[in-house]
């Protein structure tokens, strides 16, 4: 599913650019941007597009079809969870990010490692939490919400940023303060952005955690 996101906001990222000039132009893309685009198109050729080819990709590759597919499969997946009573961070693990927030999440990303703005170094992005979902879980009241509420709070958009993927497996469930392979990812300023950032979060969180729990 991660690819199929993938390449449905590139798509959408490269039409949104070029309907702004009114056609495709293929010498806007990067290299690694024209490549996608290149196997996307239906010739093998994405200077043969016209601008209303490119913008009904996602639809005749059935990009959407699969989208939507996944997504009922997540949904499944998150009710048979909470049936069968699983440990609460292993369901919350399962069942964040959702399919809307990591779809959310990667469509106004446009391509970009929200990190850097940049195209990511290996090409594709992942969902990550900036606050770890393994601290979430043990924040003060948290296991007292009721379920819907805890799925609010490990999906809030906030929280969530598009970054290189091979940076989130670096980073897995540690924080940014704990990441010491975060430097062979990014630049030591980019990561003091990204420590400060996870300390406001953390207090926005516990915030609103106590928040739900006076509702």
């Amino acid at each position: 599913m991660a690819q199929v996101l993938s390449e449905l906001s590139y798509l959408q990222w490269a039409y949104q650019r070029m309907r702004s000039i009114g056609r495709v132009d293929v010498t806007i893309l990067s290299p690694t941007e024209l490549s996608l685009l290149d196997d996307l198109a239906p010739t093998g050729d994405a200077s043969e597009l016209s601008l209303r080819q490119l913008r009904d990709l996602p639809d005749s590759l059935d990009l959407r079809r699969d989208l939507a597919k996944a997504g009922e499969a997540e949904a499944r997946l998150v009710k048979s969870v909470y049936d069968e009573r699983r440990p609460l961070y292993e369901t919350l693990r399962i069942s964040s990010p959702s399919f809307a927030a990591r779809s959310k999440v990667l469509r106004e990303a446009w391509g970009r490692d929200s990190v850097t703005g940049l195209t990511p170094r290996t090409g594709t992005l992942d969902v990550d939490h900036v606050v770890a979902l393994s601290e979430i879980v043990w924040m003060p009241g948290f296991e007292q919400l009721r379920p819907d509420r805890r799925l609010d709070i490990v999906n809030d958009l906030y929280n969530l940023r598009a970054i290189d993927s091979a940076a989130n497996r670096s980073k897995g469930q540690r924080a940014y303060t704990e990441w010491r392979q975060g430097s062979t990812h990014y630049s030591n300023v980019k990561l003091a952005e990204m420590r400060q950032l996870e300390a406001q979060l953390r207090a926005y969180l516990v915030a609103r955690i106590a928040a739900l729990r006076r509702l």
